[in-house]
């Protein structure tokens, strides 16, 4: 059991199914049990002078199968598109480049690495507070830095900013497609409603994992955003780290970051018994359902 380097277009557009579904359908009808890791990266570039992101292939074309050579070999002869390729060090013909799962742990967390790191964010996927440092990306602002003094509109399509400390009264009335997160504020007021605000955008972004294997770019931002808000925030409340910490467990799961996964998991166990809002409490259980045993 290894994991076997293969070639193809996992991301291509024109195809109905993206890699992982096609690997979920043959393991149903095979009763195989392979595993899959197409990792990628967002990439942001200027079209027009208007900010795009585009999701990509982090090792161009290639993507990764574990499990027996025999069940890799057979998937690949149900779905042409795609190739082995073989280890020109070695003289058998049967020789194929793979990883151990040793080698392949490292490079799944330099990946999550990347994934976690939007380079660019759309107001209706995050949720800002006072006092966060933004960066302009795109528009008659871009390159602009400040720091937030309100948000506006119903999916926050306008952003009231500061330039700096010394022109406190000079403000920015702009609506940018994209910013970028250059720091967080310390603390807000309103950050428990910030958290509750992301139930919905997980929510989402779980129906859309469970329909199409994997995150488009927009669930991504959002899922990437609350984790590097929130994954190592200091919660006071037992009653709310139980909560956060469950919201935790299920953006983990949804980025493939299984060792994140189980200590946030854990966590939330742990402070489930301070949580005595019934419907609080099945919530994150209905979280913890969702998610699959890694252990």
């Amino acid at each position: 059991m290894c994991w076997y380097v293969l070639t193809g277009y996992a991301l291509d557009k024109k195809r109905n199914q993206p890699i992982e579904a096609q690997v979920a359908r043959y393991n149903r009808e095979s009763g195989a049990d392979i595993e899959v890791f197409a990792p990628t990266f967002v990439k942001a570039y200027n079209k027009d002078k208007e900010p795009r992101r585009r999701l990509m292939p982090m090792v161009c074309q290639y993507f990764f199968l574990r499990g027996e050579l025999s069940q890799v070999k057979d998937f690949r002869y149900r779905n042409r598109e795609y190739n082995l390729i073989h280890d020109r060090a070695d003289t058998d013909p049967d020789a194929y480049m793979a990883l151990t799962d040793e080698e392949m742990s490292g490079f799944k967390s330099l990946a999550l690495a990347y994934k976690y790191k939007m380079p660019c964010f759309s107001l209706s996927e995050v949720d800002l507070v006072a006092c966060d440092k933004v960066r302009i990306v795109g528009g008659e602002f871009a390159g602009v830095e400040g720091f937030l003094v309100s948000q506006q509109g119903r999916d926050g399509g306008r952003v009231i900013m500061k330039v700096s400390e010394s022109l406190g009264v000079e403000t920015l009335d702009i609506n940018p497609k994209y910013i970028q997160v250059l720091s967080f504020a310390k603390g807000s007021k309103r950050i428990y409603d910030k958290i509750d605000s992301y139930i919905p955008k997980l929510r989402r972004a779980m129906e859309y994992k469970m329909r199409y294997g994997d995150l488009d770019v927009s669930n991504t931002a959002a899922v990437s955003y609350f984790i590097t808000r929130f994954g190592a925030a200091n919660i006071p409340s037992a009653k709310m780290r139980a909560k956060v910490s469950a919201l935790l467990m299920a953006s983990y799961y949804l980025m493939g970051d299984t060792e994140r996964y189980e200590a946030a998991k854990r966590e939330s166990l742990d402070n489930l018994d301070s949580c005595t809002n019934t419907l609080a409490r099945d919530y994150i259980m209905g979280l913890r359902d969702y998610c699959p045993d890694y252990d």
